[in-house]
Parts: C-alpha cells; sequence; structure tokens
C-alpha cells in the first residue's frame, strides 16, 4: 500500500473519529504537520498528544513542592500556636485555640480544592485536582482525598481536651511523648505508601486520589491565574521566613527529652548520669 493511500485512510479515522487500522505494519505516519502512532497497525492518537497527555501526570516534583510550600501558608499559624503553648496555661483559652487551629486546617485542606481545585501552593507549582472525568470536585471528592486530616481532627481535639482536664499541657496538650512517636511513625509509613502508589500508577494517583476519586494534573501556563508567580514567591519567602523564626522562637512545651526517662521508669532502669 503506498504513502497516500495510507494517508487517505488516515484522514478518514480523523474526520470520522473512529478506529482504523492500516495494513502494514509502520511505527507512524505524519498527517497535516501532526505525527501519528501506530501499534501493530492501529492508528493511536497523534504522538504530540501523546508526549502532553504523558506530561499532565508527571506532577510529583510540583506536588512535592506545593506541599512545603502550603507548609509555608500555614506558618503564622504554626507561629502563633507555638507562643501560645508555650507562654499560656489557662485550659480555656488552649482548647478554644485547639478547636480554632483544627478547624482552619480543614478549611484550608478542603475548602481550597472545593472551591479552586488547588491550595496556594498547587497555585504556585503549576497543578490541578480533578475528578476522573476531569472536571471539578464536588464537596464529598474534596473531603474525602483529605480523609486522613478530617477523621485526626477531631481525635487530637478528644485528646487534648481530657489532657488539659487532667493539667497535661506537655506535648501540645497530646500527653505522653510515645504517642507523638508512634504517631509520626505512623505518618512516616502513610507517606510512603502514598508514594509506591503514585510510582505504580500511570496517571501518578496516590492513595488518597484512589479514595476520592481524583487526578492531579499539570496546569497550562495560560490556565493558571495572573498572579501565580506572585503567590509562588510569597511562599518561598514564608518558608525561608519560618526556618528562621522556627529557631528563634523557644520550644518549652514539647518534651521529647522525657521518653528515654518515662521508660526507664516503666522498666525499673535508674537514669543514666551521663
Amino acid at each position: 500500500m503506498t504513502l497516500s493511500k495510507h494517508r487517505e485512510i488516515l484522514q478518514k479515522f480523523i474526520d470520522n473519529e473512529c478506529e482504523a487500522r492500516l495494513p502494514e505494519n509502520r511505527a507512524s505516519i505524519r498527517l497535516s504537520g501532526q505525527k501519528y502512532k501506530l501499534i501493530n497497525g492501529w492508528v493511536s492518537r497523534p504522538i504530540e498528544d501523546l508526549m502532553t497527555l504523558d506530561r499532565r501526570y508527571k506532577t510529583f516534583w510540583p506536588r512535592l513542592g506545593a506541599t512545603f510550600l502550603d507548609g509555608a501558608t500555614l506558618a503564622p499559624l504554626v507561629w502563633f500556636d507555638k507562643v501560645l503553648w508555650n507562654f499560656t496555661s489557662s485550659s480555656i483559652l488552649l482548647f478554644l485555640w485547639t478547636l480554632i487551629y483544627q478547624a482552619l486546617s480543614i478549611v484550608y485542606s478542603v475548602g481550597f480544592l472545593y472551591f479552586l481545585g488547588q491550595t496556594p501552593g498547587k497555585m504556585a507549582t503549576g497543578v490541578l485536582i480533578l475528578d476522573n472525568n476531569d472536571q471539578r470536585l464536588t464537596l464529598s471528592q474534596a473531603i474525602l482525598r483529605n480523609i486522613v486530616v478530617v477523621i485526626l481532627a477531631p481525635i487530637f481535639i478528644l485528646l487534648v481536651f481530657s489532657n488539659l482536664l487532667a493539667g497535661r499541657l506537655a506535648n501540645r496538650g497530646l500527653g505522653d511523648p510515645r504517642f507523638l512517636m508512634w504517631f509520626f511513625g505512623a505518618m512516616m509509613v502513610w507517606g510512603v505508601l502514598e508514594f509506591v502508589t503514585m510510582l505504580f500508577s500511570s496517571k501518578r494517583r496516590s492513595i488518597h486520589d484512589f479514595i476520592a476519586g481524583t487526578v492531579v494534573v499539570r496546569q497550562p501556563i495560560e490556565e493558571r491565574i495572573v498572579s501565580y508567580r506572585k503567590i509562588r514567591w510569597a511562599l518561598i519567602f514564608l518558608f525561608v521566613l519560618n526556618l528562621i523564626i522556627s529557631r528563634i522562637l523557644p520550644e518549652r512545651n514539647m518534651q521529647f527529652g522525657n521518653l528515654t526517662t518515662e521508660s526507664n521508669r516503666s522498666s525499673g532502669v535508674p537514669p543514666s548520669d551521663h
């Protein structure tokens, strides 16, 4: 079959938006400036489109950057939280602040996804969260994608409430430092599982994406908000500032150092003099 006949069949495929097969096992064919890929003779999408689709889901680095930048966005809350727990012993004030802090964390995570499809960090790095049909998220999808935050918030609130009633203010009212160690360990395991799931998913979907039926895509530059570069630089500034302030602000409430002592007491081993 001649190349012109190949192109004639391919043109019919394009015009009618149907499948087409070319008898000869060619690798690709070019028509109207676009190069079409052939798999065992079957016409596929234009190679340029395949490359665009492949790049669309390559979001690991932008998502990682967005994680740090979203942390920077919430840094002022962390500073205030640190000051309050360091210098206040009022159980009522600390409990009210715990309610506000947890509520703001949920509103930030869920609200931005529901209304805009992206948090400020994702705006800055140019990624967008859509459902599997490339539509905006519903409220239930935004909640499900942040289900870990939504579940942990009331648990933390109840734990802080019970510890404050007992007069235990250490470790942000979460009590025994061993609980924090277990919690951070569990979060690390969850993070690894999310990462592994994303690596083996063709669309780089993590566990929470499968739970919520969502996918993270690169947002074309022409579709980004006009001020996304300003947002990026503002969040980078906040990120650096947070590193500085975290070192300047004293930490008097967290008591991880007591873990060894408490463990020794429970096992009958006297604390070391060194």
